[in-house]
Order: C-alpha cells, then structure tokens, then sequence
C-alpha cells in the first residue's frame, strides 16, 4: 500500500524556502495513540481523551469533522487571578507560551493548544502536550510553556 503525501511549503524570512514531506494526515486515532504513550493514565470517552502526565491533567478534545483539535489543562478558577497575573498571561501569550496560551472557558482559566488535526505530525503533537503542562505547571511564576522566550518585555 502506497502513502499519501501532503506537501506543505514553508517560507523563511531570509527568503529561502524549504518543502516538507509529512506523512498521512493525523487522524483522531493517531492522535489518540501518541498522546496515549506520553500519558500516567488515560480514559477515552468518544472525541474526549482524559489523561495524566506527570501529575498535570490534560484533556484532548477533537473534532474530525471540522479537522480541529485541543489540548487543555484546567490551570484555576477565573475568580481567582488577580489583574495583574491576567495581564502577565496575556503577555505570555505573546513572549513565553510559544505555541500554548492561557485561555478561559466557563469559569476556568485553561493553559491550552488549538490547532487543526490533519496536519499535525507527532511531534508536533508531544511539543504541544509538553508545552501546555508547563504552561499550566508555571501559571503565577515565569508563565513558561518550556525553556525557549520570545524576546520582548518581562513580567
């Protein structure tokens, strides 16, 4: 059996281009067999996956259909931050989360990751897991999503 290739283009801004062979598209099964070999502990129900790493919960929510897809861990209540700490997320947002965010839902404030399924590779899939459980680990301290910054002004 023959893959598919997809053949995504990626401009540098020094002006070279660079062309990426990706393998198939990452369906919600791939998706949910990486995430499952990075989790403690792991409970699927339908377009829902619950799991542990490293004693951060993360939800993965997926929608196939509109080819998109989350990754979510509850950081706190939207009570609780003051505006300074909100304002300090925001700013990571754009400096120290790289690709996760604080982001809220209901009344929780989320470290998050959303991102279109079918063209996410598997490693892009375990940076983004690590990413949002650092940024969930260090809401309130450095609101780091790993060890790289954006350069711009601290907290």
């Amino acid at each position: 059996m023959m893959a598919t290739l997809r053949l995504t283009a990626l401009l540098f801004l020094g002006g070279g281009l660079m062309i990426e062979a990706y393998g198939a598209p990452m369906t919600q099964e791939r998706l949910h067999g990486t995430l499952e070999a990075l989790a403690d502990h792991v409970e699927i129900q339908g377009n829902m996956l619950r799991m542990e790493v490293d004693g951060t919960p993360v939800i993965c929510l997926t929608d196939p259909q509109a080819d998109r897809m989350r990754l979510i861990s509850p950081v706190r209540d939207v009570e609780g931050p003051d505006a300074q700490e909100m304002l300090a997320a925001l700013k990571a947002n754009f400096h120290t989360t790289l690709d996760a965010r604080y982001a809220i839902g209901g009344d929780t404030l989320y470290a998050a990751f959303i991102h279109p399924l079918s063209p996410l590779t598997a490693d892009q899939v375990r940076s983004a897991v690590h990413q949002v459980v650092e940024a969930a680990r260090n809401f309130g301290t450095t609101f780091s999503s790993g060890d790289m910054v954006f350069p711009g002004d601290g907290y």
